[in-house]
């Protein structure tokens, strides 16, 4: 589960990271280019928050909602505190606190992880280790086929297809596992209804 969320919503946020000023300028217009670094931020504090989510549900699985309940508690007001701490130093200030909140509250999470199922930090990169690669190669080629030359619709159309592209590619080359049963069955509903 970690796997298939993971390999959905790394490439999306990480693709929103490099898209997010030409899908800025494209939905509401160049006076929005400010919100930016905030997206870019968000969009990173949302990968770290599906993981941290992904492992409370484990725990949940077990039957352990006081413990559930704890990282909730610890998280929530560790939030409430970066709120009160930094609200004075602006957005940019409150989200890198909210990143930072999401950070310790999924590293304690996956650490109790190793705890319940001997699944720790290593161990769920290791897991995850394929889409990162993925993401990185989709991230640098997305950025790079960026071409100003272009209209902005055309700019984003190059750049989703060829990021796109080259994250799948990444994945067929180290051969992932769940890729591959993903495409094996869509190519099997696929036949079904022909």
């Amino acid at each position: 589960s970690l796997k298939y969320s993971t390999m959905l919503t790394m490439p999306l946020l990480m693709g929103l990271m490099v898209v997010a000023p030409n899908i800025i300028i494209f939905l509401v217009g160049e006076k929005w280019m400010p919100s930016v670094p905030y997206i870019r931020i968000m969009a990173f504090t949302g990968v770290l928050f599906v993981v941290y989510m992904l492992n409370l549900d484990v725990i949940k699985a077990r039957g352990d909602s006081g413990v559930i309940l704890k990282y909730e508690l610890f998280n929530r007001s560790l939030l409430a505190v970066s709120i009160v701490v930094l609200y004075r130093y602006g957005i940019s200030a409150l989200l890198y606190g909210e990143l930072l909140c999401t950070l310790i509250s999924t590293g304690l999470v996956i650490r109790s992880m190793h705890k319940y199922i001997r699944a720790g930090i290593m161990i769920q990169l290791k897991w995850i280790s394929p889409c990162l690669l993925a993401t990185v190669a989709m991230a640098l080629v997305a950025h790079g086929s960026d071409i100003h030359s272009l209209n902005l619709f055309s700019r984003l159309v190059v750049q989703i297809s060829s990021g796109t592209f080259a994250y799948v590619a990444v994945l067929l080359l180290l051969r992932d596992k769940e890729l591959l049963e993903l495409v094996s069955a869509i190519l099997i509903r696929l036949r079904k209804v022909k």
